[in-house]
């Protein structure tokens, strides 16, 4: 287990998304403060779940919680691929050829 689990009961805010560091209590105060009522809404304002795993990891944790306060999480995570794929080239700087471009 991670650094951030703690079984014995002392850590009452516990980490939900690892990945943008949200915890149970930003979900709350985000969901109190802003009157949010969808899964959607709370992880666009307080970013759960739009880490690098997109929502692979607690995922299933925040679909939860919506459940528990009468939300319907179908569809809020669903992950999403680039508009378009980028050449492997373009991504490492390279031309065509394999060079280095020169800037």
């Amino acid at each position: 287990m991670g650094q951030d689990a703690d079984l014995s009961g002392s850590d009452r805010d516990p980490v939900v998304c690892r990945c943008e560091a949200v915890r149970v209590g930003d979900l709350l105060g985000a969901r109190d403060a802003w009157a949010i009522d969808s899964l959607r809404q709370l992880k666009l304002l307080t970013r759960a779940g739009m880490g690098i795993c997109q929502g692979r990891v607690c995922g299933p944790l925040l679909e939860a919680l919506a459940r528990g306060w009468g939300w319907d999480p179908t569809g809020a995570l669903a992950s999403r691929p680039p508009a378009r794929p980028w050449p492997m080239q373009l991504a490492r700087g390279t031309d065509e050829g394999g060079r280095a471009d020169e800037r």
